[in-house]
């Protein structure tokens, strides 16, 4: 989607790479936390 819309011209350069570094990180900190995340589901269900 982002692509899309700098391929458009739609967005700057600079927006463009902020938007992505911040899904980026986004994507890291959800990796890292979900294991976690869910051994306190279970251990709450459980």
């Amino acid at each position: 989607v982002i692509s899309i819309a700098y391929k458009r011209e739609e967005i700057s350069v600079l927006k463009y790479r902020v938007l992505a570094a911040s899904f980026i990180v986004i994507g890291i900190l959800i990796a890292l936390v979900l294991p976690f995340g869910y051994q306190r589901i279970f251990d709450i269900i459980l």
